[in-house]
């Protein structure tokens, strides 16, 4: 949910409200099953489930970085950097931190007298100093498009095409989720090595409703996380390892990118807990007014005081005069706090720390809207009905515990991309640069944008900068077709049940029983569905076999709707009340 409510606090907190996030691909790859036949021998294609999930699979065993601990975050160090000697004419590229060849097809490669410093030559060999290439980026790299270039551990890709994707995913308004135009793109001239591209636009965007916004490309269904049903456009965004894109514009202050990339691990618990929203305001995938106090927003518990008596604190406030509670807090919004660390809650459902390291419980408010705030200076007054709490134990009785990630799944890879109609030029570059080095804690930060390492306590670690381009001997990318499940079969792992018909998902399954009421296919028990024309879940059968166990003739003879996918083919049926 991207959220269109600016606030007139100071330019830093400013650029942080303006933040908002596409949570994965959203729920509409779970909505009812879409059948009108009115007899068994009707086939009609299911148009409520696009081709966008699969059951979820090991993800990619690859080298994820240098290594990091559980400890205060140091400095990345490149061995290979150092200062840039002299360019020599028609010498190869060299890795991102030295001069570098032009991009549009740099010299020869390093075994061709190339320096690992980077000194560069042009695709014609005459020489020139260039702006950091990339690792090996030398003859046999596959040329750049006319007018991009690499510039010191960043990428700028000259497509026009890929502007609007952008735009639309900025405003909201995206046809199809994620950047797959500008990913296969970028997939065309490098390895697929990446588990987030980080996808810049060089101008403002007019109706913009977020600066920067974050969409995933592959994340399973993993019930302990609230993440009930897959994401899976790896195929549209010609990647096999890709997890997720960062949309965002270069024209500003740094965007929220600490607070994007946790949106692939959070906050997806179940809406039912009290997460997420207050009186009057949906904020979508964050932490409203409770006090997680992270990344995707909420109070700090510790700041919390009474307005009434003055300097008192819960419980022992004294209500109002219309009988509701005021409560103080230092600076924070419902949706993102930039200047903090990721709250344990948000390490937690990372996979970074145990259960034992979260607070056993989070202060909600009742009855409170954060639009009705009052804010002076850096507190923050609001009034509520009173409180209630939400318990760790509530979390981990409803949707199970995250295991710990291995240190081997602790350390991630990210590339800057820049993506423009024509030529940015190098201030603008250079600024992005900046944010690279930064975000992968090359460099140190004084200002609130600090490192995704830095943000974890040490605990996980993100390279950032851009990697060798491909060459002709590379292979490209072959990302897995979706992987189907069987609604008749139930054939997905312990604890997903298959839903769905043109996208057959194992999900997370629901508890609403048989008739009762619902939205998607995943609200209901496994084994049953969602149909848009009945919502309320009905039961899934076989109209192949007389004699299988969840057969049609068997659960509903003569009364039930055939299920069809994208090619016309019966995929299985439901039954009628």
């Amino acid at each position: 949910m991207k959220l269109k409510r600016r606030s007139s606090w100071s330019w830093a907190i400013a650029a942080l409200l303006v933040s908002a996030v596409v949570t994965g691909c959203g729920d509409d790859v779970s909505r009812g099953d879409v059948a009108v036949a009115a007899s068994p021998t009707n086939e009609t294609p299911d148009a409520g489930e696009p081709m966008t999930s699969s059951e979820p699979t090991t993800t990619p065993s690859d080298d994820r970085g240098a290594g990091g601990t559980q400890s205060e975050p140091t400095l990345r160090t490149d061995t290979t950097d150092g200062p840039s000697p002299a360019v020599v004419p028609g010498a190869g590229g060299g890795v991102p931190a030295g001069a570098g060849g032009m991009n549009d097809g740099a010299g020869g490669s390093l075994a061709a007298g190339g320096t690992t410093s980077g000194a560069g030559g042009t695709a014609s060999g005459s020489g020139g100093a260039g702006k950091g290439g990339a690792p090996d980026s030398g003859g046999d790299s596959i040329p750049l498009p006319e007018g991009s270039r690499e510039f010191e551990h960043i990428v700028n890709l000259v497509n026009a095409d890929a502007v609007p994707e952008i735009e639309a995913l900025l405003r909201s308004d995206q046809v199809v989720e994620g950047l797959p135009t500008a990913s296969r793109m970028f997939y065309e001239y490098y390895l697929d090595e990446y588990d987030f591209l980080i996808v810049l636009t060089d101008h403002d965007v007019e109706n913009a409703v977020a600066v920067a916004a974050f969409d995933a490309v592959y994340r399973p269904a993993r019930a302990a996380t609230g993440d009930v049903r897959p994401v899976d456009w790896r195929l549209s965004h010609g990647s096999e390892r890709l997890r997720g894109v960062i949309g965002g514009i270069a024209t500003s202050g740094a965007p929220p990118l600490e607070h994007e990339f946790v949106h692939y691990w959070a906050a997806h618990l179940d809406p039912s807990l009290g997460f997420g929203t207050d009186s009057q305001t949906d904020y979508g995938s964050h932490w409203g007014v409770t006090s997680v106090y992270g990344q995707l927003g909420g109070f700090d518990a510790a700041s919390m005081a009474c307005a009434t008596p003055a300097g008192a604190v819960p419980p022992d406030c004294e209500p109002e005069a219309n009988g509701r509670f005021v409560y103080t807090f230092s600076s924070f919004t419902p949706y993102v706090n930039r200047f903090v660390d990721y709250a344990p809650l948000e390490l937690y459902l990372m996979g970074l720390i145990p259960p034992a390291e979260v607070p056993e419980s989070f202060v909600r408010l009742e009855g409170a809207s954060f639009a009705d705030a009052t804010v002076d200076g850096n507190t923050v007054s609001i009034e509520a009905d009173g409180t209630s709490t939400i318990e760790m134990s509530d979390i981990l009785g409803l949707h199970g515990e995250v295991p710990l990630e291995p240190e081997s799944d602790r350390h991630f890879k990210a590339a800057f991309v820049v993506v423009s109609a024509e030529p940015v030029p190098d201030d603008m570059l250079a600024k992005v640069s900046e944010w690279q080095e930064v975000f992968g804690n090359y460099v140190e930060s004084d200002t609130i944008f600090q490192s995704f390492e830095t943000r974890t306590g040490g605990r996980a670690t993100l390279d950032t900068r851009l990697g060798r381009r491909r060459t002709p001997a590379d292979p490209i990318p072959e990302p897995p077709e979706p992987e189907l499940c069987s609604v008749t079969e139930q054939n997905c792992d312990e604890g997903l049940a298959c839903y769905g018909s043109m996208a057959r998902q194992c999900s997370v399954p629901g508890t609403l029983g048989e008739g009762e009421a619902c939205e998607y296919n995943t609200d209901c028990l496994p084994g049953l569905g969602c149909p848009n024309r009945l919502s309320a879940c009905a039961p899934y059968c076989d109209p192949f076999e007389d004699t299988a166990t969840r057969s049609c003739a068997e659960l509903c003879p003569g009364n039930y709707v055939r299920l069809v996918d994208d090619t016309d083919t019966t995929v299985g049926a439901y039954c009628l009340p």
